[in-house]
């Protein structure tokens, strides 16, 4: 049965020297490790998170431990599918989550690139990326986020002392796992690794399942609809500064004055007052003369032998 540590014991006691107190949290952090290696999520529920001062201190110290490579508590749980309601618990106890989220492991991978690369429960994914989204689009050391992870089988973490899923469970939680990212964030389908290489690419080149491709891809295309659509929305949104706006009244002035002269030019046209002609061409045989008032012809003069009349354009 694995000890119950305090954070007195863990401590070494009111009268044990630091080195001595040194030597009992590492023990304690080893036995914890195996623990959470063998997934026994009870009793690591019992020991991490039942007492805050002992998660906090766990915590603190669990980066230098020797086997712990610069996991947090967090990362070292998600590399061995713990379930979403311990990491629930660990995110309630944590001093700053945003931070707690965003921490870089020695490959510089968020808890969240971890959690998709040793594929975790899709519900753990959906929880950490909802949490804080901005984590979906942060890449590690080869510029890879948690969507490129997702979408190359063959970047799964090593899960060192764990029995780790079956191939077909792990292969059937890619789907999930690739909507529950894409759920809280599309901008990762833009973004290229260190090779160049696009989510999308890294799933056609794994010879990812067709569901998957697909996703991908109408992922891709919604992204570059949403970014040309807010740019077309921005340009549209772009409105006259205040002060050039006229005011309701100029602009009621304006219309009438439109009005009125609209009026008086149909009232000269029915009159006859033709504007003088600015151009006169000849059509043969008939002759015909038309005038052009500078816009478009209104009338036409036709000649005839013994005189001269004005016809309407037909």
């Amino acid at each position: 049965m694995t000890p119950h540590p305090s954070a007195s014991s863990a401590r070494g006691g009111g009268g044990a020297d630091p080195a001595t107190a040194q030597q009992k949290l590492t023990h304690h952090i080893s036995l914890l490790l195996a623990v959470v290696a063998s997934r026994r999520w009870h009793s690591f529920d019992r020991i991490a998170l039942a007492n805050p001062g002992v998660f906090r201190m766990i915590s603190d110290a669990l980066p230098r431990h020797p086997d712990a490579d610069g996991d947090s508590l967090l990362h070292a749980c998600l590399r061995h599918d713990p379930p979403a309601a311990t990491v629930v618990r660990i995110l309630k106890l944590v001093a700053d989550r945003e931070a707690a989220l965003r921490c870089p492991d020695g490959d510089g991978r968020t808890p969240l690139h971890v959690a998709v690369a040793c594929r975790a429960d899709p519900a753990v994914v959906k929880l950490l990326a909802s949490v804080d989204s901005s984590t979906c689009a942060m890449g590690d050391d080869d510029g890879r986020t948690p969507l490129h992870l997702a979408c190359d089988p063959s970047d799964d973490a090593p899960q060192d002392g764990a029995e780790g899923s079956p191939a077909d469970e792990k292969s059937s939680r890619q789907h999930p796992t690739v909507r529950a990212l894409l759920s809280e964030s599309l901008e990762p389908t833009q973004i290229e690794d260190e090779d160049g290489s696009s989510p999308l690419e890294l799933a056609i080149l794994s010879d990812a399942p067709i569901a998957v491709v697909k996703l991908l891809q109408k992922a891709t295309m919604e992204c570059l609809r949403r970014k040309t659509g807010d740019d077309a929305s921005a340009t549209k949104r772009r409105k006259m500064p205040e002060a050039e706006r006229p005011s309701v009244e100029a602009a009621g002035a304006a219309f009438a004055g439109s009005q009125r002269r609209s009026v008086a030019r149909k009232v000269s046209l029915e009159l006859g007052s033709v504007p003088a002609p600015k151009k006169v061409s000849v059509l043969a045989p008939m002759k015909t003369y038309s005038i052009i008032n500078g816009r478009a012809p209104i009338f036409a003069l036709a000649k005839a032998n013994n005189g001269m009349d004005v016809v309407p354009i037909r």
